[in-house]
């Protein structure tokens, strides 16, 4: 399987038609994804995604999931409404790394572990809503969430797919539960091994499978530098890999950094793909 790369938009600064510049860039650069964050300052991910969506034609949307300011059934119809405007290029990120000074200039009062636990009612929540309205529909009363009748009336053709970031036991559990993609921060390769031989067996406790993403800043590094990195993290079986820089241009990483590997990976292609065509 060739390695997904997403482009983190820069959004803390600017206005939209700068940020529409830079992803019409990452788009014609070949980037799969692009990474929308939240936070204090940042425009809302939901909405830019929506204006962005009119513009580009394939990149995908990685919008931040926030199960402290926004109800499950709230972002389940955001996240259906966004799939059909986009065409399916949702997908759908649950960041467990955030900041206590963060969460509380938001309103958001409760401490990390809490954090974890609301997350893990609200994924459960979300992944029911979001399979459609039936009967009286659902009822549930939960430490953090009550919902009575609940269900989307028009649910998503396809289910987004859910990118969690972080390394603690919770952020790890989520992930195994709920997750398509598990996000790391660079490390050494041992820590690295370590993390996910424990994370594969936490999914296959669910009976399901994960892949692995790794987080790489390409400020302060050459490129040669971060290429090694790829190649580390590609031998491990991790074949994500989110992108993060302050002003570095999309084009320039591609044509730098990332055309040469997707060269050789189409040469290593290339002929088990013709011998399955000719069997």
């Amino acid at each position: 399987m060739a390695s997904e790369f997403i482009w983190t938009l820069r959004t803390e600064a600017g206005d939209v038609r700068r940020w529409a510049n830079e992803a019409r860039a990452a788009e014609l650069a070949g980037f799969q994804v692009l990474r929308l964050t939240s936070g204090p300052g940042r425009p809302d991910g939901w909405l830019l995604a929506a204006r962005l969506a009119m513009e580009l034609t394939r990149i995908r949307f990685l919008v931040d999931l926030r199960p402290g300011l926004e109800l499950p059934a709230v972002a389940g119809q955001r996240a259906a409404t966004l799939q059909h405007l986009s065409g399916q290029r949702l997908a759908l990120c649950l960041p467990t790394d955030v900041e206590a000074a963060a969460a509380r200039h938001d309103g958001d009062p409760l401490n990390h572990d809490d954090r974890h636990a609301r997350a893990a009612e609200y994924l459960r929540l979300l992944r029911q809503l979001s399979k459609g309205r039936t009967g009286a529909g659902l009822s549930v009363a939960g430490e953090y969430y009550r919902i009575e009748g609940g269900g989307l009336h028009r649910p998503p053709a396809e289910p987004a797919p859910l990118y969690v970031g972080g390394t603690t036991p919770g952020a790890e559990r989520l992930a195994a539960q709920h997750a398509q993609v598990i996000f790391h921060a660079m490390a050494p390769a041992a820590e690295l091994t370590e993390r996910i031989a424990r994370q594969r067996v936490l999914a296959l406790q669910q009976g399901r499978s994960l892949r692995f993403g790794c987080r790489l800043s390409l400020d302060g590094a050459c490129f040669g530098a971060v290429a090694g990195q790829l190649d580390d993290c590609e031998a491990l079986g991790i074949d994500s890999f989110l992108l993060v820089s302050s002003g570095a241009d999309p084009q320039r990483v591609e044509k730098e950094l990332l055309a040469g590997r997707r060269s050789a990976w189409r040469a290593r292609t290339a002929p088990a793909f013709a011998e399955g065509v000719r069997s």
